[in-house]
């Protein structure tokens, strides 16, 4: 479990810096919410931009009320949070469309943040930025090709999805407009701090406003914390809601006084208070048992939508909606009323005709018992099947709408819709049709995205529990893992179902008395006569150990070019040549023909491309590709009568139908890459977290396709919540192969 603290990144000082349509609301579950809610934590982000937008007051109302549609929604998280996308889209396009001004019409920019066991959900409608800080090094989370251009602006509520496990002590930087400073060098860095401290580091360098969360191990509690000047301290205050009545019902926020039942909204500064005419925002209903809240708002009351009546006075609140359970509860008593009004004529006098206080006390428990099982088989036999078959006809409304459309975007947008309007009927009830449906969507999605699945099944489950492999070779009788944890490269032998781990002919620190440090790389070498491939590895201090099969292994020294060498990071082997990572130096080393006893030369002439954030590395020919933290890849060509030519970053190309030659975006950044060889030579880049594997073409990085795991495998599925850590493709044997820490896994190629 996590506690959650909370930073704006503006300091009052530089108040103009502020948003002062933005808002960050945090809320938690209660009693009476949906079962799959009960462990949600949920942040929302809202951003507000037009001529005429809400007052602070009905943005503080507003976002209880969307927390509220999200924690009463069942189903998968996704689900829930696109309800919530869905109401506020069509409350502020309904809105927008009775203004008779365009200039006036309001879009929101809308995060949606869910934490839930660990695991993060995150939804972005509009132009927003989530920076995911975690241990592996920054991810930036934006997309307005998914996200769309904000809510409010059409009927269909766009939205992007992203999911990953999270640690204590990751952060998330929620904003609109993010500071051109921002780099990945200088975030990943923060990695681990103190929120005050991150606070400290980037608030000189934030431009408008954004926010900050960490998570850090813990009760599950949420804390604000606040800003760093007293006089802005002086200027917040924690106060309840100020409640709104009618003359049937009054909505009273109860103040907080639970930790599990907290709902905040977080302002920066002092909001300005708006004038506008009556909302017709349809409140939803609530109650005290389920969902309570404060909101911490700056001199600021939260009330309720007010109605101004043609001569400008305000009136009384509309009523909220009676629920099914409300209605029958009222008429029960009613008819009691009326029934004991009746009786009452023919009656004795009180003093002659008294009921039992143990009577009395029996009829007031059974009442409500009563009342309650009498509602709940209405809805559950009359409710939640008229839910189903409704949102089921929407989703075959959609699916028939995807396929009389010709443009692929189009026909994708079409298929999402069906997706998501399963996913609302499937949390009432589910059906044949319903999931023959949601495989015909799938199936149209994959299509369009060019995405292959595969059905993969364990290769090896012998490596130690904490063995972390980080590279793959393979070879068409061998398997080879580089494990980081230990330093050592394992050879496994091909068995009738996988592969058999072979410890004693391994390769590393100690194994048959191998005097080098942990490896940090390695290749191999086929020799005619030999079934089994040579392994030599290298440490970060320049140790190589040439490991033979059943032969002692031999420690050499690498030859130091006259510049010398720093930590070296990675070695591989390609067409008989040893290449070198060395970031300390900004360079890569050519050892020719593996003669390491002779001096490198360096891989560049003058173009020399920056290095110190290269996490993997490979070389095909003359062609070295160098992967950085943030995802890009630079392409060097080497030659050696002219300059090396090196294009930093090298764009990813698309292909797929309806975005021919437009730069393809992953949805987190690549974190491995891979070079196979012929007869199919092709570059593969690894998406960790999905986990996704995609194929360029080695020379213009055009792409061809993308792998993934079917829904149901039918040897092993993969590991759920898991970044997968290396990856390899044998063109040979038609194989990829998947490691994740010390699980390694393997399908077929279609």
């Amino acid at each position: 479990m996590f506690d959650i603290h909370i930073l704006p990144l503006s300091s009052p000082s530089n108040a103009e810096g502020f948003e002062p349509q933005s808002d960050f609301h945090t809320a938690r579950t209660a009693k009476k919410v949906a079962r799959q809610r009960r462990k949600d934590t949920l942040l929302i982000h809202l951003r507000l931009q037009g001529g005429s937008t809400l007052s602070p007051d009905k943005r503080s109302l507003l976002l209880q009320r969307l927390s509220e549609v999200f924690y009463k929604t069942p189903g998968t998280t996704t689900g829930a949070l696109r309800a919530v996308a869905e109401s506020l889209n069509q409350f502020l396009f309904e809105r927008n469309a009775r203004l008779e001004n365009a200039e006036n019409r309001v879009i929101a920019f809308l995060t949606q943040i869910v934490q839930s066991q660990g695991r993060l959900t995150i939804a972005q409608s509009g132009l927003t930025h989530v920076f995911w800080i975690n241990s592996q090094g920054v991810e930036h989370l934006y997309d307005p090709d998914l996200a769309g251009q904000g809510l409010g602006v059409g009927k269909v509520a766009k939205i992007r999805f992203v999911q990953g496990q999270i640690q204590s002590g990751d952060a998330l930087l929620v904003c609109i407009r993010p500071p051109v400073t921002w780099r990945s060098s200088l975030l990943a860095s923060l990695y681990g701090q103190d929120l005050s401290r991150i606070g400290q580091k980037l608030t000189g360098e934030t431009a408008g406003e954004a926010w900050a969360v960490q998570f850090k191990a813990g009760s599950g509690k949420i804390f604000p914390i606040p800003l760093p000047s007293a006089q802005a301290a002086q200027n917040i205050q924690l106060s309840p809601a100020s409640t709104a009545t009618t003359s049937e019902e009054k909505i009273t926020p109860v103040p907080l006084s639970e930790p599990e039942k907290e709902v905040s909204l977080v302002s920066p500064v002092p909001p300005t208070l708006l004038e506008e005419g009556p909302s017709s925002l349809t409140p939803v209903e609530t109650s005290s048992d389920s969902q309570t809240a404060s909101i911490v708002t700056p001199q600021a009351s939260v009330e309720s939508h007010p109605s101004l009546s043609k001569a400008g006075k305000p009136q009384q609140p509309t009523a909220p909606r009676l629920s099914l359970l409300d209605g029958i509860r009222k008429d029960l008593r009613e008819v009691g009323r009326r029934l004991i009004q009746r009786l009452g004529r023919f009656m004795p006098d009180a003093t002659v005709f008294q009921i039992p206080t143990s009577v009395m006390a029996l009829i007031a428990i059974l009442t409500p018992l009563l009342v309650v099982t009498v509602a709940s088989l209405v809805y559950f036999r009359q409710g939640q099947k008229g839910e189903f078959e409704r949102y089921l006809a929407l989703a075959e409304q959609a699916a028939q709408q995807a396929q009389s459309l010709q443009d692929p975007l189009g026909q994708r947008s079409a298929w999402q819709t069906t997706l998501a309007y399963l996913d609302q009927a499937m949390a009432y009830s589910n059906s044949s049709e319903a999931q023959a449906l949601r495989a015909q969507a799938n199936a149209a999605i994959d299509q369009l995205e060019a995405i292959k699945r595969l059905d993969f099944a364990v290769a090896i489950d012998e490596l130690p529990k904490d063995a972390q492999i980080v590279k793959i070779a393979v070879t068409e009788n061998e398997l080879f893992l580089l494990d980081a944890s230990a330093g050592v490269v394992w050879r496994a032998a091909a068995a009738a179902r996988g592969y058999v781990l072979n410890p004693t002919v391994s390769c590393g620190p100690g194994i048959q008395g191998a005097a080098v440090g942990k490896l940090v790389g390695f290749g191999l070498i086929r020799k005619p006569t030999q079934l089994q491939a040579v392994i030599v590895g290298l440490d970060s201090m320049g140790n190589v150990v040439t490991c033979e099969f059943n032969d002692p292994p031999v420690v050499d020294s690498l030859t130091p070019d006259e510049r010398g060498m720093g930590s070296l990071q990675g070695f591989l082997i390609d067409r008989g040549n040893s290449y070198v990572l060395d970031p300390d130096k900004n360079a890569v080393w050519i050892y020719w023909k593996n003669n390491f006893d002779q001096k490198p030369e360096l891989f560049f002439s003058d173009d020399v491309p920056s290095m110190q954030d290269v996490i993997d590395f490979a070389v095909y020919g003359e062609d070295l590709y160098l992967l950085h933290a943030d995802g890009h890849l630079a392409q060097c060509s080497y030659n050696p009568s002219t300059p090396t030519r090196c294009v930093d970053p090298q764009p990813y190309k698309d292909s797929r139908p309806g975005r021919e030659n437009q730069l393809l975006q992953s949805e987190t950044p690549f974190t491995r890459l891979y070079v196979s060889q012929p007869p199919e030579p092709a570059l593969y880049l690894l998406e960790s977290s999905l986990p996704a594997i995609y194929q360029f073409s080695l020379r213009l990085l055009a792409f061809h396709a993308q792998f993934r795991s079917i829904a149901m495998p039918s040897f092993s599925p993969l590991p759920q919540g898991v970044r997968a850590t290396a990856l390899a493709v044998s063109s040979e044997q038609r194989l990829v192969f998947l490691a994740f820490g010390n699980r390694v896994y393997y399908a077929a190629l279609p």
